[in-house]
């Protein structure tokens, strides 16, 4: 805490700083447990006080203004809740993996290759036309009954049928991840056949049933709003993930692989929605939160861009809706200057993502949602009214948390009722 602090003396504003100061206040505070228990409880109150301060002062640290510049007038306890987000920040910067240095002259290349290859194709204008559509159902389904947070559920696993666009998309390197191979969803069936469902995506880091089943209220939507639940798992996460963090290597600061994780996800997500519909009565619903969110939307406007045939609603939680913007405001400076002296230009990144971007494609033509953190620190706040207005009709919520907190205060309990009925719902 007090490296952190004399770092912000030295460079006031730098938001990575409230992020690593944020972590070591919850590591103080644990590290204040053993006091307790030794019965120094007035050292235990000082460090943990100490600690509870230096957590607020944090999550206020680490606001993001607005594209005019300001930033938001909020309460203490939204100070509270955004020291959470500056903590997850904070392990990021410690345990993200990105592409060594020495790779970014190769990632110049593949960057460039790419772009002349989408032109070409007619993917960045219409990148409708670069997803393209899965073929028949997932085959062969294995299934493995399994329990997480008090759910029973069932692991369906098969083969992804997701191929790179081409050689010039780093696909040799991206074929070469074994385990991503494979797609896996979590399945929670409802005791009632006749019961909707909805397709629940996680977000980034996350990929466990038993974290998945938190993130996204599972155990609600399932016994009160009387759901089937259906969670596929993103490409490198959870049992796909090639390393012992899951999502390391889907924002490494390589863009063709952001581009191709990205794609297969969306790609799976589809394949497991044809699975869905072979055993609905009715299209899904579909939610996501985070990155699953822009997984959600990005599947929606593909699925639902001409009516509600395959899907019927769609919700989106604190959504991220930009990556390019997000990676750029996360990212280290040092990084930032060595892809800048490798020639990687910024904007043929952001050029490249159009066409993984649902502010390129048409909006869904079916009830939709989302509902924004009024004290997110990891999406910048101008992203989702961005994606309201590309929507139109889209009815935005707005709960009192950070990014990561929303599951903790009531008014989710609300949002999802009016959002995500599913059958009669029993409050």
């Amino acid at each position: 805490l007090a490296a952190c602090g004399a770092t912000e003396t030295r460079n006031p504003g730098d938001r990575r700083t409230a992020h690593l100061a944020a972590l070591a206040a919850a590591g103080s505070a644990l590290l204040a447990v053993p006091l307790l228990a030794t019965g120094d409880a007035a050292h235990f109150v000082v460090v943990f006080l100490a600690s509870v301060v230096s957590w607020m002062t944090a999550g206020r640290a680490a606001a993001i203004p607005d594209a005019a510049g300001e930033l938001p007038s909020e309460s203490p306890a939204l100070w509270a809740h955004a020291g959470a987000d500056a903590a997850i920040l904070g392990s990021f910067h410690l345990s993200l993996v990105r592409v060594p240095l020495g790779e970014l002259p190769r990632v110049r290349e593949e960057l460039t290759a790419a772009r002349s290859l989408f032109r070409e194709a007619g993917w960045l204008e219409n990148p409708t036309t670069f997803h393209v559509a899965p073929s028949g159902l997932p085959n062969p389904v294995h299934s493995t009954p399994r329990r997480a947070a008090g759910l029973r559920y069932e692991q369906l696993r098969a083969e992804s049928t997701y191929q790179p666009a081409a050689d010039a998309c780093g696909a040799l390197r991206w074929r070469a991840r074994v385990r991503n191979r494979a797609t896996h969803a979590w399945w929670v069936r409802h005791e009632n056949p006749d019961a909707p469902w909805v397709i629940c995506v996680h977000g980034f880091g996350l990929g466990r049933a038993f974290l998945d089943f938190q993130a996204l209220a599972a155990r609600r939507l399932h016994r009160v709003h009387g759901y089937n639940l259906l969670f596929p798992v993103l490409a490198l996460h959870g049992p796909r993930a090639e390393g012992v963090v899951s999502g390391d290597g889907f924002f490494s600061g390589d863009p063709l692989d952001t581009l191709n994780a990205v794609a297969q996800s969306v790609h799976d997500i589809r394949h497991w929605l044809a699975w869905v519909l072979d055993r609905a009565h009715e299209p899904p619903d579909i939610f996501g939160v985070s990155l699953g969110a822009y997984h959600a939307a990005l599947v929606a406007a593909l699925e639902a861009g001409t009516g509600g045939d395959r899907l019927r609603r769609v919700l989106l939680g604190t959504p991220l809706v930009d990556i390019e913007e997000t990676l750029w405001l996360h990212g280290p400076p040092s990084w930032h200057e060595a892809a800048r002296d490798a020639g990687i230009d910024r904007e043929d990144v952001r050029d490249l993502f159009r066409a993984i971007s649902p502010l390129s494609l048409p909006p869904p033509a079916i009830p939709s949602a989302m509902f924004v953190a009024q004290a997110d620190r990891l999406i910048p706040p101008g992203q989702a009214p961005d994606l309201a207005r590309h929507w139109k009709d889209a009815q935005v919520a707005r709960v009192p948390s950070a990014h990561v907190t929303y599951r903790l205060v009531p008014e989710l309990r609300g949002v999802l009722r009016e959002y995500l009925p599913g059958a009669a719902v029993r409050d």
